[in-house]
């Protein structure tokens, strides 16, 4: 049912309009001024207005002018008087959609109005389905890049949808057939005016791909048009896809299926493409170099069971019946026999595709001869490898990074008294000393966090039966060639009978220290005697002939307690096992005269070395003191070369000539003892440390100490 807001100042025409245009099927709300009428507007739509044009405050008009400002195209009747013609210019110039003249017969107005009304409504419904129906269209067109156009040959004019403006980046929906041409690259235009013609005097097909330059951006546009040609309406309908996206994938694809065949065919991998029943469809280069045959096309129809070695001939016929049921793409391994009748063994993986239109297996080939033969290589080097570990001297085992037995050899139990399986899953330091856990778990620590070699680490393992025994350890990082982690392998040595000859010999050079220290007491207290006994007979010896004797006595005697003295110092020479040692800290312990200085620019660095290391420097001091003569200024200073740190002695004496330079190290050489440049030199040996004097005479004299790389460290 048709609504209607019906807007009269006269009540009574308002009462009698709405009863009547009731009856015949109309919904009608009256309103006796504008003002009421825009309040219902504002609660309630309705399919048209019908207004009276002569009202107080605002007529007719007026009220059209501000109907159209809110409610757009809403339907609108206007009433006027009879020759009011202006007034019916005025309503058809603001878009009223009818008007009626008002006359003296009331039924026969309502019946022209009843009419007007249903044809305004019909046709307002119209405009908006075909608008609806448009805009649908529309974006039909805009989804799936389609415009369509129309081509009148009477006027020379093309109609252009929107989606055809799209397309080309037009604005404006008629265009000259001329101009509609040009769109197209110079050489179709010619080629497009022809089946124009063809379609219009001959009837044939329109169906053409062509290119065209968007007018908006330039760019090159692929579209395909159809049309056809309706002799009645002299009028051609067509329709333009564009076809850019299908065009560009249809040339990637193009190029991929050249970059495949190239790909294929000059692939360094064997590839063949055989029939479901295994003839040979396709072969390239490298499938000929493996089967060593000299032209492909003298290989393409056999069958490829004809290169199978027997006993891999069934293997192959079942994975073809499994490629044909579709159970593609898995890894096999054949034995070939080639054209030459040598013997390879291949690794395959096949997958069914379409060849040439018809079902075909995609063969890729590797020649893994080499690397089975590596194989069989590998497997007898590893049972090599597990007979020396089985029948070798020392443990070797591997730890997991967590510290746990993974793996001991055999012999394990055989030095140590467990089997297996009270050993694998347990924590090294369930077997080591206590006294021994510091070191080596640093140890361990070390080369499982820089992955780099360790080696003399030395524990005691305690055995079942509760005795420790020695050993010395070498271990590594390596990866595990089952599960490819890395794990810690060792190598430990049963040193037991060496620490026990160690030992022996500890003790007996305690002994002979002992004994030698007892023996130099009773000789230094007998050499005492004698230079006293000398210093008494000189003062009662009157003959001056004589005493020159009491001298050569009492040197030699002086000289024989200088020997008897160095031996309290050199008998502890390598003794004690070296530690590390602050250098800093030794010089600054020295007792320096008042007149000298050392200036020290050695921080932060420990030196692995003798325990008798401050002999060193407390003999390089006595020796710039001593023969230095008018020394007042030592500089000790450190440099870390790849070789190792150099650590330098240098003082402002008169320094060293260079026919001494060497001979100042050898025993008994010097104004002096000549013992200490000798002891320093032998006591930095013990743990490979070279010393050199490098001054220059008139300069002072240096001394250069080159410790190897692992005797020192430097921290910050």
């Amino acid at each position: 049912m048709i609504s209607v807001l019906y807007v009269d100042d006269e009540p009574d025409l308002c009462a009698a309009s709405s009863r009547l245009l009731s009856q015949k099927g109309f919904v009608v709300d009256t309103c006796t001024s504008v003002e009421d009428a825009f309040l219902v507007l504002h609660k309630k739509t309705y399919d048209v207005i019908v207004s009276d044009y002569l009202m107080p405050r605002m007529n007719g008009i007026d009220f059209l002018v501000e109907v159209r400002k809110n409610y757009g195209d809403l339907p609108f009747i206007i009433f006027t008087g009879k020759g009011d013609e202006d007034v019916v210019l005025r309503a058809i110039e603001y878009k009223a959609d009818s008007y009626v003249r008002k006359n003296c017969d009331l039924k026969t107005l309502l019946t022209d109005l009843a009419f007007t009304i249903e044809n305004v409504v019909e046709k307002y419904q119209a405009k908006k389905n075909l608008e609806h129906s448009l805009k649908k269209l529309r974006h039909a067109e805009e989804i799936a890049g389609f415009g369509h156009w129309e081509y009148h040959p009477d006027t020379g004019m093309v109609l252009l949808s929107h989606g055809t403006q799209n397309i080309c980046g037009l604005s404006g929906d008629e265009w000259p057939y001329t101009e509609f041409l040009s769109f197209a690259p110079p050489e179709l235009e010619q080629k497009i005016s022809y089946l124009f013609h063809t379609l219009i005097t001959k009837g044939e097909p329109f169906n053409v791909s062509h290119q065209i330059h968007r007018k908006t951006d330039g760019k090159i546009i692929y579209v395909q048009s159809l049309a056809e040609y309706d002799i009645d309406a002299n009028v051609v309908f067509g329709v333009m896809h564009d076809v850019t996206e299908q065009y560009i994938a249809q040339q990637a694809l193009l190029e991929s299926e050249e970059k495949y065949r190239f790909l294929v065919t000059n692939a360094l991998e064997p590839i063949l493409i055989v029939d479901m029943q295994g003839s040979i469809l396709f072969a390239n280069s490298a499938a000929l170099k493996l089967i060593e045959g000299d032209e492909i096309f003298s290989f393409i129809g056999r069958n490829v069971i004809e290169f199978i070695a027997p006993a891999s001939q069934k293997d192959v016929i079942r994975d073809f019946v499994e490629v044909s049921q579709g159970h593609d793409a898995y890894v096999a391994e054949y034995d070939v026999i080639t054209a030459k009748g040598r013997r390879v063994t291949v690794e395959s993986i096949g997958k069914a595709i379409r060849y040439e239109g018809k079902k075909a297996d995609l063969l890729s080939l590797r020649d893994i001869t080499d690397r089975k033969q590596a194989q069989e290589a590998l497997r007898r080097s590893e049972e090599q490898f597990r007979s020396f570990v089985e029948h070798a001297n020392d443990v070797v085992y591997s730890l997991s990074k967590e510290g746990l037995f993974i793996y001991i050899s055999p012999n394990w139990t055989e030095f140590l008294g467990h089997v297996p399986e009270e050993v694998i899953g347990h924590s090294f330091t369930e077997f080591v000393h206590p006294d021994d856990l510091p070191v080596c778990t640093s140890f361990f620590y070390s080369v499982t966090h820089t992955e780099k070699k360790g080696s003399g680490v030395e524990f005691r393992a305690r055995h079942k039966d509760g005795v420790w025994k020695w050993f010395s350890s070498t271990a590594s990082m390596i990866h595990d060639v089952n599960t490819g982690n890395l794990v810690y392998l060792g190598i430990a040595h049963d040193i037991s009978e060496r620490k026990k000859t160690e030992e022996a010999l500890r003790k007996a050079s305690n002994q002979i220290n002992l004994m030698n220290s007892i023996t130099r007491h009773d000789i230094l207290n007998k050499v005492t005697v004698i230079l006293g006994a000398i210093e008494v007979a000189e003062l009662e010896c009157l003959v001056p002939e004589i005493s020159h004797y009491f001298d050569i006595i009492e040197n030699a005697t002086v000289a024989i307690q200088r020997q008897i003295e160095f031996t309290r110092e050199y008998q502890d020479l390598g003794i004690h096992e070296p530690f590390w040692q602050n250098p800093e800290q030794i010089i600054g312990n020295l007792q320096v005269p008042k007149n000298v200085t050392i200036e020290n620019h050695v921080h932060h660095v420990s030196i692995f070395a003798d325990p008798m290391l401050e002999k060193v420097f407390y003999n390089l001091l006595d020796n710039s003191l001593r023969h230095g003569k008018n020394v007042t200024h030592i500089l000790v200073t450190g440099t870390d070369r790849p070789d190792g740190f150099m650590l330098s002695w240098e003082d402002d004496g008169v320094g060293v000539g260079a026919e001494e330079k060497e001979l100042i190290f050898e025993r008994g050489h010097g104004a002096n003892t000549g013992l200490g440049l000798f002891l320093v030199r032998e006591i930095l040996a013990l743990t490979g440390i070279s010393i050199h004097e490098t001054g220059k005479k008139g300069s002072g004299a240096r001394f250069d100490m080159c410790i190897p790389k692992g005797a020192y460290s430097v921290t910050i």
